[in-house]
């Protein structure tokens, strides 16, 4: 599904889409002032190299129960690991958001789960991601979270099997990514690798990883930690970066460490 210039007010629904290079998307053309938004896009199932694309949005758009998954190769006869994999983004948002909201939905083996880029103002509610783990060559995100999409709610959050659950590196003294009541575990990296931004994450719960935050560069901007449980992390729970000035830490004291 592709939809033309100045789309508003559009809604999908009930559908299954697969077998194509994107499932569903909605794009800004350019051509003097032209914009979208108050799309819909409820209960949908994808399977195609990459889902749901919406770009140029100026006004909330909701997606709803939508599952990414490889509904067209699992199973067969003869399958391999690779069969599972999706090599795009099942869910990005690009240029602009204008609180978005994403709820209840799932993506299985995709490269990203979730990728913001210059998207302000994005709401993720009961989401996750899940990768066939077992592909450990590659660095498949979670939630990629770039540029000026400072402004992140991601509350409720489940990831699995990826390489990092979130990936964030993100610009402006507007706001914060935030991570309420999620849950992380059994991934190949850091839970949440920080390149740039600030990061507050409360009652997340941590288990079996190399790492929880991994801070990337100096230019990490201000974490705040507290309410959260670490079990069973192999190699550091916060691995800091000597560039990074250390007095933007603030860790909790209601933190648990099992």
């Amino acid at each position: 599904i592709v939809s033309g210039d100045s789309v508003h007010n559009m809604l999908v629904e009930k559908v299954a889409i697969m077998g194509f290079a994107q499932a569903i998307r909605f794009p800004d053309v350019d051509d003097g002032d032209p914009w979208i938004g108050q799309i819909r896009i409820s209960e949908v199932l994808i399977d195609c190299v990459a889902g749901i694309y919406i770009n140029g949005s100026l006004d909330v758009c909701y997606i709803n129960k939508v599952h990414a998954w490889p509904f067209a190769t699992k199973g067969l006869v003869g399958e391999v690991d690779a069969d599972r994999y999706r090599t795009g983004a099942a869910f990005k948002i690009d240029d602009s958001a204008d609180w978005t909201k994403f709820t209840d939905c799932f993506s299985y083996g995709y490269a990203y789960g979730f990728h913001l880029y210059d998207a302000q103002y994005v709401t993720l509610l009961g989401c996750g991601t899940d990768y066939p783990s077992t592909l450990g060559a590659t660095t498949p995100n979670g939630i990629r979270i770039q540029s000026t999409s400072a402004t992140t709610q991601i509350i409720g959050f489940q990831a699995a099997g990826q390489y990092f659950g979130i990936n964030m590196s993100v610009s402006g003294s507007s706001g914060a990514v935030q991570v309420i009541g999620g849950t992380f575990w059994d991934l190949d990296a850091s839970a949440i690798l920080v390149d740039d931004g600030d990061l507050i994450v409360t009652g997340t719960k941590f288990w079996n990883l190399p790492q929880v935050i991994g801070i990337n560069s100096g230019n990490a901007g201000k974490i705040s930690i507290d309410s959260c449980i670490f079990d069973t992390i192999s190699s550091a729970v916060f691995a800091e970066h000597a560039d990074h000035d250390k007095s933007y830490w603030s860790i909790g004291k209601n933190n648990l460490y099992v």
